[in-house]
């Protein structure tokens, strides 16, 4: 039976904070010294253009490569595309090579060519060499708190797998341990809600940061550009109830966001897709650890509903036909907030 270990969120084996301190591109000079924010700000799309050719020149120069630097790279080419992207550049008809480093990361690494959540997020350094669009506070905070979503997330399925996969027995006291772990991660989650909409805001997202995460066409497929639903709260799902649900209930929204996961989380995903989930086991269980599994649901029912209000928020500024960075519009949220609640027992 397949595992999930401390890098199944991440990478096995990743060393995320040599990720961090990579600068393969040399693009250190213009996160640092504010040039690419700048040029953001000027809606300068010659400048861009300019500096993304450069960046890949270096890229083609490259002596050494290892996983680590291939997702420097596409960290660095991925908030370039979405500044092309902004200021309506066909990034593939006017930089092709962009595109073409961007393939060849993808080919290397296994994910989409172009940036995810993990890049933007867990693969981004701190401090002044963050890579950010604006170089604003607000959208640093936003890195920030995505990051802490990203790690709590992963910290809970983590939990949740020495149940899923056995390492606990189910009928076990270790069960209600491990499930309190993965409710504590998520209300860790949950936190970054209220400090986002604050901090941040409806307005500022909407009007400043959501214009940099469109979509990347690449030969006719569409990718997304880092978006909530490819943070490892799929894995939670898909080992708390979605594993052995009917597709209808949830199948669209797991193909359409599985292939931005890392690829051990998809693979994970995917070699345990029908085992029976810890939701359709819970009778299995002691009460305590029942109690446990009703309170983890409710807990993960408060994040989708407190994430939903943020998205309405953003949206609320917004035309009525505009669609989130993952394509999909608040409903989306919604629904999986009613199928979060449905599983409550």
């Amino acid at each position: 039976m397949a595992r999930i270990t401390g890098g199944e969120y991440t990478w096995p084996g990743l060393n995320l904070g040599q990720l961090q301190s990579l600068d393969p591109l040399q693009m250190d000079a213009s996160f640092v010294g504010g040039g690419l924010a700048q040029m953001n700000a000027n809606n300068d799309a010659n400048g861009l253009v300019e500096v993304s050719r450069r960046a890949t020149e270096n890229f083609r120069s490259l002596d050494v490569s290892c996983t680590e630097a291939d997702l420097a790279v596409a960290r660095d080419l991925g908030l370039l595309a979405g500044s092309m992207l902004r200021v309506n550049v066909d990034v593939e008809q006017v930089t092709p090579e962009v595109v073409g480093a961007l393939m060849t990361i993808a080919d290397k690494t296994d994910m989409i060519p172009y940036h995810t959540v993990f890049h933007y997020s867990l693969g981004n350094p701190d401090g002044p060499r963050m890579r950010t669009f604006t170089k604003s506070e607000q959208e640093k905070l936003f890195v920030e708190q995505v990051r802490i979503g990203m790690e709590a997330f992963g910290d809970a399925a983590l939990s949740l797998g020495k149940i899923f996969c056995g390492s606990v027995d189910i009928k076990d006291e270790g069960t209600a341990f491990a499930l309190r772990e993965a409710t504590n991660s998520i209300e860790l989650g949950i936190q970054t809600i209220p400090t986002v909409m604050k901090q941040v805001g409806g307005r500022y997202f909407a009007e400043v940061l959501r214009p940099y995460f469109n979509p990347l066409i690449v030969d006719g497929v569409s990718y997304d550009a880092p978006g909530g639903a490819q943070m490892p709260l799929m894995v939670v799902d898909h080992m708390l109830f979605a594993s052995d649900l009917p597709d209808n209930d949830y199948g669209a929204y797991r193909a359409k966001n599985i292939g931005y996961l890392t690829p051990s989380a998809r693979r994970f995903m995917e070699s345990t897709m029908g085992q029976s989930s810890l939701k359709t086991r819970r009778a299995e269980m002691s009460d305590e650890s029942q109690l446990e599994l009703d309170g983890l649901l409710k807990k993960l029912y408060a994040f989708r509903a407190a994430h939903h209000k943020l998205a309405k928020d953003s949206f609320s500024h917004r035309d009525q036909e505009a669609v989130g960075s993952g394509g999909a519009r608040p409903d989306l949220l919604q629904d999986l907030t009613h199928l979060t609640h449905s599983q409550i027992h």
